[in-house]
């Protein structure tokens, strides 16, 4: 199909890909082509999806629902619950997410749907896990998300397709930044550079190139990781993609920080914020709340106290109405960490303490790890 070679050789938001699934949706729908309907509203919502057109997105994620339910045939289930999960992570809807992804995962028969790789641009079964990794981590499960994860990388070197290994690879690298292990991002995104260089695969070439930056930023080599994450994002953005970018915007603000230029770094997340706003995309909102706090509580001449705070706490009433766990932590810990300094550790004691009590996994992991320092200090 013309629209996957597009995806592959332009990427899913260039107007090559659009115009050819667009096309294509019109000439199934003219001849009622059951069997080839679903690959093609699969492959346009993955346009609008990477273009951030959320209100389209939508309308096709439901679409392919309904179609899946009246035909009750397993693999188009599995697509359906695949889309409507992804839709539902990027508008914070996470416990909404996970339900539909764990059908997916649920549905998905490596004998039986091996070759979807080549109908619908990834293995199935690697993009469900793979969105499961993100939602359960966002969710507060990082043990199982790094698990789910795991699998998806096992099953992509498995299926044998390079866009699925592409996908499989950069979702590694991107889990690793949320994350924080700076390591393995690296990792990743050599991996996947590799692979995308030689597959001439631009957007994933792009996105490795931001994840590496962020990364080689925190091991030490500030300017050079601001450089390349700068390098990479303007690549991803001239694609057209949206998907993804302010949390790419927010990686090069904490590079640009960790460089000592915290007003770059401002400027970076403001921005991020601002493609928040208008695509919707609000998952990352609450991590963009929060490194905004952190940057203007170390502005020249003291920093802006007060202003940090309402960002911190901006940060845990967006991760509170999302369930998102892991940001309402790290959130918190900034918190507590700034009222702690300010001589208020009973404040900082009680808004960090339940927090930290509610996660049951994840105890080798950065964020649990420094709460629990902190809440040592606090006690």
């Amino acid at each position: 199909m013309l629209g996957q070679a597009c995806i592959a050789r332009y990427g899913y938001a260039a107007p090559e890909t659009a115009a050819a699934f667009a096309r294509a949706r019109d000439l199934v729908e003219a001849v009622g082509d059951i069997q080839q309907q679903f690959p093609v509203l699969y492959g346009y919502w993955a346009v609008q999806y990477v273009r951030m057109a959320l209100r389209e997105q939508n309308a096709l994620a439901e679409q392919t629902l309904a179609l899946a339910e009246q035909h009750r045939d397993p693999e188009r289930l599995c697509v359906a619950h695949r889309v409507c999960g992804a839709t539902n992570e990027m508008m914070g809807e996470l416990l909404v997410a996970r339900e539909h992804l764990e059908q997916a995962v649920e549905l998905y028969d490596r004998e039986r749907h091996g070759s979807t790789a080549f109908t619908f641009g990834q293995d199935l079964g690697v993009a469900a896990l793979s969105h499961l990794n993100w939602v359960l981590w966002l969710l507060g499960y990082p043990d199982q998300a790094a698990g789910r994860q795991a699998d998806a990388l096992s099953l992509a070197h498995r299926v044998g397709h390079k866009n699925t290994l592409g996908f499989a690879l950069m979702y590694s690298a991107m889990a690793s930044a949320y994350g924080r292990t700076a390591g393995s991002a690296a990792e990743h995104s050599e991996a996947l550079l590799e692979l995308a260089r030689e597959q001439k695969f631009d957007l994933w070439t792009a996105g490795a190139t931001v994840v590496k930056g962020w990364a080689i930023a925190r091991q030490g080599q500030a300017a050079a990781g601001v450089a390349a994450s700068q390098s990479g994002l303007a690549q991803w953005t001239s694609s057209g993609a949206e998907w993804m970018r302010p949390f790419f915007l927010g990686l090069l603000g904490e590079a640009c920080a960790l460089s000592g230029d915290v007003r770059r770094g401002l400027g970076a997340l403001d921005e991020a914020l601002a493609a928040d706003e208008r695509t919707g995309q609000c998952w990352p909102d609450a991590e963009l709340h929060r490194l905004r706090g952190q940057l203007v509580a170390v502005l020249p001449d003291g920093g802006r106290p007060d202003e940090a705070i309402a960002a911190f706490q901006r940060a845990i009433q967006i991760a509170r109405r999302q369930s998102a766990k892991s940001w309402k932590l790290r959130a918190a810990t900034d918190l507590a960490r700034l009222w702690r300094h300010q001589g208020k550790h009973a404040e900082a004691s009680d808004l960090l303490a339940p927090v930290h009590a509610w996660f049951s996994e994840g105890f080798e992991t950065p964020d649990v790890q420094e709460a629990k320092a902190l809440l040592d200090v606090l006690r």
